[in-house]
């Protein structure tokens, strides 16, 4: 029975690679889910399932049973939420389609952008790069992401948003 969450989870795995693999676009460097999105779906998936499993079919003899696993409840579905966002991170960036060459950004839906008609790249409470060009396009780089770090480290070469505290990395 607890073999049961991590099939499921293997299960998980190979339909989101078969489902969602990574575009090849020759020439052009991605930026795609890393390891970190996908190591917390499966682990907050396993979790889910193995406490949900403890709380549906095991439960507790304990004096504080009924305690113990309203507890185990709430976690299973915290878990699950986890691994709902998780893999919602994953898919949202295989759809954006992020990918540069050389000083030309693409994205799905906007066509090739300049990296130097960059206007401002900042951060925001969330922690994802907010990128606005000449043109009204706007960009959402999800720092996490496998990749999104060169990104940002050519938008900022590119544009001469070195520092002295913060040298140009190429």
């Amino acid at each position: 029975m607890l073999a049961g969450p991590a099939v499921l989870a293997l299960l998980l795995i190979v339909l989101s690679l078969s489902l969602f693999r990574a575009k090849a676009h020759a020439g052009w460097r991605c930026v795609t889910p890393g390891v970190g999105y996908w190591t917390a779906a499966v682990l907050c998936l396993a979790l889910a399932g193995g406490i949900g499993w403890v709380w549906g079919f095991v439960g507790s003899t304990r004096e504080d049973a009924h305690f113990q696993m309203r507890i185990a409840w709430w976690l299973s579905i915290l878990f699950g939420l986890g691994a709902v966002f998780a893999g919602w991170r994953i898919v949202g960036l295989h759809r954006l389609d992020l990918r540069w060459r050389g000083e030309t950004l693409r994205w799905s839906g906007s066509g090739d952008v300049p990296m130097r008609s960059l206007q401002s790249l900042r951060t925001n409470v969330l922690g994802f790069g907010a990128a606005r060009f000449q043109g009204g396009h706007m960009l959402a780089i999800d720092l996490a992401a496998a990749q999104a770090d060169q990104l940002v480290e050519r938008l900022e070469d590119v544009n001469g948003l070195a520092t002295e505290e913060w040298p140009p990395e190429h």
